[in-house]
């Protein structure tokens, strides 16, 4: 990998995947330079509310590797549990996986500023705040646009897109090859969050769902500050929902009698990515830029961090970028494609399959088969939280999952 040393690499966005990576190629000898279109760290960083993200066991093996798993844990509540709320305003306790095992949230906010101060100390990494990437070529030619209204023309050996959804360095990649075809999908699925106490019954490191299908709220625990709730509304084919509609699908879960309009956060579409080509000679995307899905599995964060860990390993067994980026897309593309599939399910799960009867009695065969056979069962979702096992993997063993739970159901009505 010596030919790593000292290459010129620009980095084209600071959120989770391109700090990580940023910071894993400065480590390598790598000259970094990373670029961001917000106008200064406390955009990216600063103690405005923000969104909660779950991290397992694959995002913090990532982090531990880059030497801030101990302060992110400092920084996160770690929940065991999930506590979901019925219609009838009863409530059920649910463990996440064994006795050990849970996730931790933490704010976006908090977990990028953990990133961004160990990027800050590395001495390889350039970081330049407020500008904006207005080219990049296949041959490592880049245009920038600066805060300073000045544009400037530069060739670095290798060009990482890591500016997610809405991804300028995805869209360079279509204008160089029209057969790459790239889009940010909508979903027909909004969502706004909600920033509201939720009383003494809700406290603690626990996870709170109300499932209000089509609907559902989910609430995270902070380690400070005000619960963060998050409203998903699925209105595909129907017109987008109102503040107003928001406030309903809130009130009747018995969220935040309370609330008026002002409290709602911006309501926005959930999109997701594809794209037939990942790279095109020493350029990549990575992250959402190139993967973006629904959140329904809460491995967003984990898949961005886990990206830099895999582009890094194919780096290491390649020989040149173009091949390193390429090797990155073959290994990794399956495995989000799988993930996104998996996710996508997940969303009739929360909104509704927590609560429905024949689903439950699914849900709880599936935690005893797990308790009874710990070395040979895992369920999909702790297949995918709670090992580093390959997202493909866990979808295909859902098939098997199902026909054997269909068995001892009817094993049980036999009797």
């Amino acid at each position: 990998m010596s030919w790593v040393q000292g290459a010129r690499v620009i980095v084209i966005g600071a959120g989770i995947s391109g700090l990580s990576t940023s910071i894993r190629l400065a480590r390598c000898g790598a000259v970094v330079r990373l670029v961001d279109m917000r106008g200064d760290p406390s955009a990216i960083a600063g103690n405005h509310p923000s969104f909660n993200l779950t991290l397992g066991v694959r995002g913090m093996r990532v982090l531990e590797a880059l030497g801030i798993g101990g302060a992110v844990r400092r920084s996160a509540v770690f929940a065991l549990e999930r506590c979901l709320h019925r219609t009838d305003g009863t409530c059920e306790h649910e463990r996440y996986g064994r006795a050990d095992e849970g996730i931790y949230s933490i704010r976006r906010s908090a977990l990028l500023g953990e990133l961004l101060s160990l990027a800050q100390q590395e001495s390889n990494i350039e970081l330049q705040f407020g500008a904006r990437a207005t080219s990049a070529s296949a041959d490592g030619l880049v245009g920038l646009s600066c805060a300073d209204g000045s544009n400037e023309t530069a060739e670095f050996d290798a060009v990482i897109g890591a500016d997610g959804v809405n991804s300028s360095v995805r869209g360079f990649m279509s204008q160089l090859a029209p057969s790459v075809l790239s889009s940010a999908r909508p979903t027909g699925i909004y969502y706004s969050e909600i920033y509201v106490g939720l009383g003494a019954e809700c406290a603690g490191p626990l996870v709170h769902i109300w499932p209000r299908s089509p609907s559902f709220l989910i609430s995270f625990p902070n380690r400070s500050g005000p619960t963060t709730v998050l409203v998903f509304i699925d209105r595909k084919g129907a017109q987008r929902p109102s503040k107003a509609d928001v406030l309903r699908v809130a009130r009747a879960a018995g969220v935040g009698s309370g609330l008026v309009e002002a409290d709602l956060g911006q309501i926005a579409q959930l999109r997701t990515v594809q794209s037939s080509s990942w790279s095109s000679g020493r350029l990549v995307v990575i992250g959402d830029a190139a993967h973006a899905i629904v959140p329904f599995l809460g491995q967003g964060a984990n898949a961005a961090l886990e990206d830099s860990e895999v582009l890094l390993k194919a780096i290491k067994e390649a020989a040149d970028w173009t091949s390193a980026f390429e090797r990155f897309e073959l290994v990794r593309r399956t495995e989000m494609d799988a993930l996104g599939r998996m996710a996508d399910r997940h969303f009739d799960e929360l909104s509704g399959g927590l609560v429905d009867p024949d689903r439950r009695q699914r849900t709880r065969l599936r935690a005893k088969l797990s308790v009874d056979n710990p070395g040979s069962f895992r369920s999909t979702y702790n297949a995918v939280a709670f090992t580093h096992s390959s997202y493909l993997a866990a979808e295909q063993a859902y098939q098997e999952e199902e026909a054997q739970i269909d068995r001892l159901l009817t094993q049980g009505r036999n009797r």
